[in-house]
């Protein structure tokens, strides 16, 4: 799991943009009884799409009755060949925890354009994303650069989030759990009597408690990057992503030209750290908004989640040799410019508040804390974020009920895993934990690929991989011998003009 990387928060749809439900639901070939009581029907705007947006509400904390209300809202993307149509369509979950569904519509209408020839697509706000009772917890400064490079979660802005989101909100009340009930709330007012659940990262541990809690409604379920609850952050944090760094070192060693012009890439990287971690280096670099001058800090932590957020993309991870080797000869300002624009992509994202509150109830209240720090101690990464996560954690009111995952039995549901061997979020280990619950699933790992698989060579495979199970989810029989073939892009080298 990790924080997702763009901007959420779209304000909740306007009362005037409402449409007649009985209408859009026939257009939608959805039920038009259920959805005259259950939804509100309303514009995507300001997202440019063909879909068609709604909302339901549903209790805040379902067992307190007469608490507060809280809007959740989805998006559906009806099938483009309607004579075609199949009558389970597809949920679409994502990660984060703190990724919103309906900013992405767009995304997500390309990346399934054969798919929703014949399926509706679905996709929906998490409860505290989005359009859904939104928690943003925004930190960081553009004044400020060094403000996104010091901290992942700084215990100030998060004791600050806690306190301004818990007035309104009961923040204990945003868990995996409450997600999955909003789901199936869903599900009955669009009156759709079963569907097909696609997930990646933190979204495949929804899935999975959707399907340990409700398996009659769901088809099938296809879960890229596998989070199942035995994954903890942070406890897991430093040894899976060092694994992944060890993936991309040794496929380097296999590689010719890489091995030749970076023979000593893993032991680089073990001495940029100790040097770091003696003496932060300062970096002078023009800013990236008014191109001014400007001089920053790097520490041992933040280098460390700057090479773990790069191994994300094969891309990124075909990069990364030739980033260290620089920063090993003391220029950091290529490695320094690649991860700033996405740390402060997270911190302007406002998904913090989501963030902790999934995983300060789910996952570090399971954790012992000095054992977290001493297992990400000798890491890559060190202790840096794993003190934050933990400290902030101690701001933010998590109240577990003590069954915050449902009691593990066989899943009969046809179920495809797919990640990436070199993948530091999810690593391969955790997909094989969740497979032990499966009576009827298929894990298949992609080589070299990370926690997505942009760009690499034969990525069209996966396309077919995941449609011809949809088409027919027999685990057993699907063909999946293609992935054998994807590739990486070819390490770089050398930088351009050089």
């Amino acid at each position: 799991m990790g924080f997702p990387s763009a901007a959420y928060g779209s304000p909740l749809i306007p009362a005037t943009m409402f449409l007649r439900p009985l209408l859009l639901a026939a257009a939608l070939a959805i039920p038009s009884v259920a959805a005259a009581q259950s939804v509100t029907w309303g514009s995507c705007e300001p997202v440019a799409t063909r879909a068609r947006c709604g909302t339901i509400t549903v209790p805040e904390a379902r067992d307190t009755p007469g608490g507060r209300s809280i809007d959740v809202a989805f998006a559906v993307l009806p099938a483009t060949d309607s004579a075609g149509r199949s009558p389970d369509p597809v949920l679409v979950l994502f990660g984060g925890p703190g990724d919103a569904g309906i900013e992405r519509l767009r995304g997500v209408e390309a990346a399934f354009a054969v798919i929703n020839r014949t399926r509706d697509l679905v996709v929906v706000d998490q409860r505290g994303t989005g359009r859904s009772a939104p928690l943003r917890c925004v930190f960081g400064s553009d004044d400020d650069l060094q403000s996104y490079l010091e901290a992942f979660l700084p215990v100030a802005a998060m004791r600050e989030c806690s306190a301004r989101l818990g007035a309104g909100a009961d923040l204990s009340r945003y868990r995996t759990r409450d997600f999955v009930a909003d789901l199936e709330a869903l599900r009955s007012a669009l009156g759709i009597a079963r569907w097909n659940l696609y997930a990646r990262s933190y979204g495949t541990r929804v899935a999975l408690h959707y399907l340990q809690r409700h398996p009659e409604p769901i088809r099938s379920a296809t879960l890229v990057g596998v989070v199942p609850p035995e994954l903890t952050v942070p406890m897991t944090l430093g040894a899976d992503a060092d694994a992944a760094l060890e993936r991309v070192a040794a496929d380097c060693r296999a590689d010719s030209a890489c091995a030749a012009a970076f023979p000593r890439f893993r032991e680089e990287v073990d001495s940029i750290a100790r040097r770091l971690e003696r003496a932060p280096a300062a970096v002078s670099l023009p800013h990236p908004m008014t191109d001014q001058p400007i001089t920053l800090t790097l520490s041992r932590g933040t280098f460390g989640e700057m090479v773990r957020a790069i191994l994300y993309t094969p891309e990124g991870a075909s990069q990364l040799p030739l980033l260290v080797h620089e920063a090993f000869g003391g220029d950091y300002r290529f490695l320094l410019m690649t991860g700033l624009g996405r740390r402060r992509g997270l911190a302007r994202s406002g998904a913090a508040g989501l963030y902790l509150a999934v995983t300060c109830a789910e996952d570090v209240r399971r954790v012992d804390p000095q054992a977290a720090l001493a297992s990400n101690r000798g890491s890559t990464m060190g202790t840096a974020r794993v003190a934050q996560h933990l400290e902030a954690c101690q701001a933010w009111p998590a109240r577990p009920t003590g069954d915050e995952f449902p009691t593990a039995a066989a899943i009969r549901v046809p179920v495809l895993m797919i990640v990436g061997d070199a993948d530091p979020a999810t690593a391969p280990r955790w997909a094989e934990v969740a497979m032990r619950a499966m009576e009827n699933g298929r894990l298949v790992i992609v080589p070299q690929g990370g926690h997505d698989f942009g760009r690499m060579s034969g990525g069209d495979c996966l396309d077919r991989v995941q449609a011809a199970f949809l088409a027919a989810p027999d685990p057993a029989a699907l063909d999946a011998e293609c992935v054998k073939a994807m590739r990486r892009p070819p390490f770089v080298l050398r930088r351009e003009g050089s």
